[in-house]
């Protein structure tokens, strides 16, 4: 999944932007969500899902709010616009009066001059550009790639030093999918993992090495 933060602005500006960008990636069959603050009328837009996010988080249509990545599983989008900024594992496109602490994260600027950011003359150079520039990082700071947090391996990305093939959370030889979704998983949680089920698996009767895929609904209640 690859994931774009647009900031500085205005509501009305970011919205907009959001959403001619999108309607331009959705002319190479990407699908787009938004993830923003509210206050803005987009009508249908070219949106396939939206969220809405508060200052503590996460807000969605269900009770009690949700994380980040709670979220994610349920946005049908190949490529997700956050509105306003987003936790500092995405790129992010810089308009005018952006904050300083973007510039780390700064992939593109679009109408401003931004030190060492590439500036965007029109909405089809930027889409191109953040096309083969979005990524978006698990969020999982376990340091595997010899940074301290995603926040620093993002920043080296934007800055061409690193890849997202650094990030070994998203490179895993196991994988575990909730609700068609990969969850991330750091190396120790990874081999702990694969340790437990496979001394579990060793213990059925037609267990053999190789591909194994378990299928668990962990909504249906088993008797007692």
């Amino acid at each position: 999944m690859q994931a774009v933060a647009i900031v500085g602005g205005n509501v009305e500006t970011r919205a907009a932007l959001c959403a001619q960008v999108a309607e331009r990636l959705q002319e190479d069959g990407l699908r787009c969500a938004l993830v923003s603050g509210g206050g803005v009328d987009t009508g249908g837009g070219p949106f396939n899902s939206r969220a809405e996010i508060s200052a503590l988080g996460v807000s969605v249509s269900w009770p009690g709010g949700k994380s980040l990545d709670d979220l994610m599983p349920h946005l049908e989008a190949d490529f997700i616009f956050f509105d306003g900024g987003g936790e500092p594992r995405m790129p992010r496109v810089l308009l005018e009066g952006y904050a300083e602490d973007d510039l780390t994260l700064g992939a593109a600027s679009y109408g401003c001059n931004a030190p060492n950011v590439p500036r965007m003359g029109d909405v089809d150079s930027l889409a191109e550009h953040i096309k083969e520039r979005a990524f978006f990082l698990p969020g999982l700071n376990c340091g595997e790639c010899g940074f301290d947090s995603c926040a620093s391996l993002a920043a080296e990305i934007v800055a061409g030093n690193r890849g997202q093939d650094d990030c070994t959370s998203m490179q895993p030889s196991l994988t575990v999918r909730s609700n068609g979704s990969t969850m991330a998983m750091n190396a120790y949680v990874e081999r702990t993992f694969r340790a437990v089920v496979t001394a579990m698996l060793e213990q059925l009767k037609g267990y053999s090495p190789g591909e194994i895929e378990i299928t668990m609904d962990t909504e249906q209640e088993t008797g007692a």
